[in-house]
């Protein structure tokens, strides 16, 4: 090789000769110079001043694998990787003198793929200034290193060019002496602006006494926890969170150098406060509903309950029922039935049905089930969610309007019935006889739908009322002598003390002169008699009311309290709802056991007032 292909031209030649014209590539590939770097395995940029690609040789069109056509005339800075092109800026606006003792680690992009490089760079003078620019490709670097120089740089390079973790060295008087591209990139500046500076001024002021105080333990040699969590500020102003891993180490100087591995969280800990939050809301939304709401897995087990379904059902403890079948409590229900349910459940259909919950003690709630499948991140389904509304009022309700309306055109239908034969008797009356016989038939059906209407009527008002303290003793000997003076019939009373407080109302007397007047008007014997008894339980006092009449069959008496069968008559199903109302309970069975003809007994259980 001959001394002019291995020695640089000065400065100006190179400048005049890349300048003489617009063809500058076609120029240089004719000078000696462009000829040397042509064949050099090293990448070889020339570029202007605002960084237009001049020049390429082959190797660094290889780099980057673009043509020469597509190099010409492109600006330098699009082939360095985004979040580098700040550093890269910094770096070659440096001095001269400077820029040409340095290198930078950088990465250069590839079809989109960020290649390692290590750049360097020589300024040119002259009418109009240049930039040549070396880059030395590290991902084709196999070449053995021998010399401790050749492998700490190969490790810095590896640190640098491979750590996803911003590196940071702080000395003892809190001052960085070293920040690697990543960390600097976390911060919005550039490795040159931080060197030497005072970390503090980086942490966010609220967390500054957590990260100085750790700094300054582990200088003194106190165990502080290595990894933690803080805030520091972005150059835009904006807050990020860092996640800190730091230990220290003692230089060849003899001080204490804390060294830290950091990772930008910012996004991480954003999402976990938005999931933690949308959590509290969606836990509160579920603990506060009135309705009960359960989540069962894939299997049918329950895995989540509210407090709303724990007190329907009577447990105190949702851990009572997480991991029970969902069977447990709904009232009829078989595992084929939850076969068929989770076939429809993972074909993606909600519904919306009635069904019955069995309670911690067995009772029975009517419910609307509104159920709907769940699916994880991945579309995958991951068992059903149910609101359990309990419809106990609404059905009771219905309840109500059925009875009401059966009262109609049962009960006081009939009545009307006897109204019209008398109508029809008094058309046909001939003798006074007659029409007083057919007027007592219009009077009393009159009187019994009269009677009906007063007995309902005196029921609706008294559903409004809240059960308070009454003393049942009082009212009762009241009914008594009642029953006395209006049919003739005195109760005969055992058990019963001069006052005992009961939880009711002022429909008290009404409920008690219902089963008197019915142990009286449906007995047919010439001599009716009434026996009064009470006692008093742990949490109740029991009144029972026994009469000497036909009393009724144990199929009647099971059917007794069927509002639509009303063998007692209208008057014992609305006892039955105001001893409900109390807290209390209706029973019937025979005076004499297993002797439904010597007559029926009722008793009512009502609680009692501490």
């Amino acid at each position: 090789m001959t001394a002019a292909s291995t020695t640089k031209p000065p400065p100006s030649r190179i400048v005049d000769t890349l300048t003489s014209d617009h063809n500058y590539s076609d120029r240089l590939d004719r000078t000696a110079f462009g000829r040397v770097i042509g064949k050099m395995p090293i990448a070889v940029f020339v570029v202007s001043a605002d960084y237009t690609i001049i020049y390429a040789n082959r190797a660094a069109r290889d780099i980057v694998r673009l043509s020469e056509k597509d190099l010409r005339g492109k600006n330098f800075m699009s082939l360095v990787s985004p979040e580098q092109r700040d550093a890269a800026l910094e770096f070659l606006h440096l001095p001269a003198d400077i820029l040409r003792e340095k290198s930078m680690s950088v990465r250069l992009l590839r079809r989109g793929v960020r290649i390692p490089a290590e750049l360097s760079a020589s300024p040119w003078g002259g009418k109009e200034p240049i930039l040549i620019i070396y880059v030395f490709d590290l991902s084709r670097s196999v070449t053995p290193l021998h010399s401790p120089m050749e492998k700490t740089e190969a490790f810095r390079i590896i640190v640098e060019e491979s750590s996803v973790a911003g590196l940071l060295i702080v000395d003892d008087k809190f001052k960085l002496v070293y920040v690697n591209d990543r960390f600097a990139q976390m911060l919005g500046v550039t490795p040159l602006t931080l060197i030497g500076k005072d970390f503090r001024n980086y942490v966010h002021p609220d967390d500054i006494g957590l990260v100085a105080g750790r700094y300054v333990a582990r200088q003194q040699g106190m165990r502080v926890p290595p990894v933690y969590e803080f805030r520091a500020i972005h150059s835009s102003g904006k807050t990020i969170i860092l996640r800190i891993h730091s230990t220290t180490m003692m230089g060849r100087d003899g001080r204490i150098y804390s060294v830290a591995h950091v990772i930008d969280v910012t996004d991480e800990v954003v999402s976990r406060q938005l999931l933690e939050e949308s959590e509290r809301k969606y836990r509160v939304l579920i603990e506060t509903a009135t309705s009960g709401i359960s989540v069962d897995d894939p299997e049918g087990k329950i895995i989540l309950v509210n407090s709303a379904l724990c007190a329907m059902l009577g447990y105190h403890d949702e851990r009572e029922l997480i991991g029970q079948p969902i069977t447990k409590i709904l009232h009829g229900w078989t595992q084929e039935n939850i076969e068929e349910t989770l076939r429809r459940r993972m074909s993606g259909l909600s519904e919306q049905y009635e069904a019955k919950l069995k309670t911690r003690t067995g009772e029975t709630i009517p419910v609307v089930v509104s159920a709907s499948p769940l699916y994880d991140s991945e579309g995958r389904y991951a068992g059903s969610v149910a609101i359990f509304t309990d419809i106990s009022a609404l059905k009771e309700a219905e309840a109500e309007v059925h009875f009401l309306l059966d009262l109609l055109m049962h009960d006081v239908g009939n009545q009307l019935q006897l109204v019209l034969a008398g109508t029809d008797l008094l058309d046909m009356a001939k003798t006074e006889k007659d029409q007083q016989a057919a007027c007592r038939y219009i009077h009393d059906g009159v009187a019994r739908c009269l009677e009906i209407i007063s007995k309902v009527r005196r029921a609706e008002e008294t559903k409004v009322e809240p059960p308070h303290p009454v003393n049942l003793s009082k009212v009762l000997l009241q009914e008594c002598e009642l029953l006395e003076r209006q049919l003739g019939v005195r109760p005969m009373l055992e058990g019963i003390p001069r006052s005992v407080m009961v939880r009711a109302d002022s429909a008290l007397g009404y409920l008690l002169r219902n089963v008197l007047e019915n142990a009286v008007k449906h007995n047919p014997k010439n001599e009716k008699m009434v026996w009064v008894t009470g006692r008093r339980l742990e949490s109740t006092f029991e009144v029972c009311i026994a009469d000497n009449g036909p009393g009724l069959s144990d199929t009647k008496k099971r059917h007794l309290f069927d509002p639509g069968r009303r063998f007692g008559g209208v008057g014992l199903h609305l006892v039955t709802k105001m001893a409900r109302k109390y807290g209390g309970m209706v029973t019937v069975e025979d005076r004499v056991r297993d002797d439904p003809s010597q007559g029926l007994k009722v008793c009512i259980s009502f609680p009692l007032v501490s």
